[in-house]
């Protein structure tokens, strides 16, 4: 397939997905970013756990610069982290065009994605201590970095155990919860979370850094215990089935 071809067909498959209004706008630039880039990989005849490597490696070079690089390299740093995010939705596109989606692929990806996160925000921690030297911060952004994994696996054991139960007793509880909680809200948070590292990027040397690091640590560790909390109420909910004969 051409070019053009290729990118139709990433448009195409991809017109079904969450995009804008009902996703953050940041999730529906990187999307649209996305498709541009699909065809060049899938013309090169790259596999998705390639590109899915491709993208932990741009992630973590990304994290190194943020964190060890001068102030100068400070926003580089930032773009190649977007510029990771949007390989990362190339995987996905590669695999439904080529028809190579499987579980694996999803497990892999998704681990790639916490792995990310965890780099990204000790970065911030790295340069709040050593460049900035704020301690009360430093502090901040180390609950923040922990807490990453911690609600991510909270969320997935949440998923397993819903499908879980659904399999065993022919309930229908639904899997993920995140996106029909205060979605808009969800979003907003989402965009200014962007909204924050980019700005940052261009105030590394201005007192406003402190300001906009400490929004973007803030944000995460409440979203985190907030959704935590509510997956712990539902799970309490919806999850009162006996377990005796699934030990």
């Amino acid at each position: 397939m051409s070019f053009k071809e290729i990118y139709r067909s990433t448009v195409r498959i991809n017109k079904n997905k969450f995009l804008f209004p009902h996703a953050p706008i940041s999730d529906y630039a990187f999307r649209q970013l996305s498709f541009f880039l699909t065809p060049f990989f899938i013309i090169g005849h790259f596999s998705p756990n390639t590109i899915s490597v491709f993208g932990l490696l741009i992630g973590l070079i990304s994290a190194g610069l943020i964190a060890f690089g001068s102030n100068n390299l400070f926003p580089l740093g930032i773009l190649l982290y977007f510029f990771g995010i949007i390989v990362d939705y190339c995987d996905g596109n590669v695999a439904r065009i080529t028809q190579r989606s499987t579980f694996f692929g999803r497990f892999i990806d998704g681990v790639i994605d916490i792995i990310l996160l965890c780099a990204i925000r000790l970065a911030l921690v790295s340069v709040v201590l050593y460049k900035i030297q704020n301690e009360g911060l430093m502090w901040i952004g180390i609950t923040c970095a922990v807490l990453t994994p911690f609600h991510h696996l909270y969320f997935d054991r949440y998923s397993a155990f819903a499908r879980w139960i659904n399999q065993e007793t022919k309930t229908n509880i639904k899997p993920y919860i995140k996106s029909h909680i205060f979605p808009r809200a969800n979003n907003i948070l989402l965009d200014l979370q962007f909204l924050c590292l980019l700005l940052m990027s261009l105030m590394i040397e201005n007192n406003n850094f402190i300001y906009l690091c400490s929004l973007y640590f803030l944000i995460n560790i409440t979203m985190g215990v907030f959704y935590i909390i509510i997956h712990t109420i539902y799970s309490y909910n919806n999850m009162k089935v006996s377990a005796s004969e699934h030990r």
